[in-house]
């Protein structure tokens, strides 16, 4: 009898023993399972924050080029287009970048070289806007 009753404490002893081993795997994966929801609720937060700061410097961006282009119309006056002096403008932008290349060595096909006449037409735009608005 008391071999049975030891035999019943081990068989006891084991159950309990895995009982817990299990309960604690499962609070384990539980706890992993909640950590991997909010560190993907911070990263989906971050990316939201992001966008949005991207989007507000896009819209800045955006409204004051609409406030160059408009002081560049009132300087011109009504007889000149501002769009001719801001295309000149970014193509001599891109003029320099071109230039400021590693490469140094430039192929301007001959249609690009006809646009380099575009330039005397900045150099009206600009003589007439330092002569100041035409009546």
């Amino acid at each position: 009898m008391e071999k049975q009753m030891t035999a019943e404490r081990s068989r006891r002893a084991v159950v309990t023993t895995a009982e817990g081993e299990k309960s604690a795997a499962i609070l384990r994966a539980e706890g992993d399972k909640q950590s991997r929801i909010v560190s993907a609720e911070g990263a989906k937060q971050a990316a939201i924050l992001g966008a949005e700061g991207q989007a507000e410097a896009r819209l800045k961006v955006a409204q004051t080029e609409a406030l160059a282009i408009t002081a560049i119309t009132q300087a011109l006056g009504k007889s000149e287009s501002p769009a001719s002096y801001l295309i000149a403008q970014k193509y001599l932008e891109s003029l320099i970048q071109i230039a400021n290349n590693a490469d140094k060595t430039v192929f301007l096909p001959y249609e690009a070289s006809g646009a380099l006449g575009s330039l005397g037409g900045m150099k009206e735009l600009l003589s007439a806007t330092s002569a100041g608005p035409k009546a």
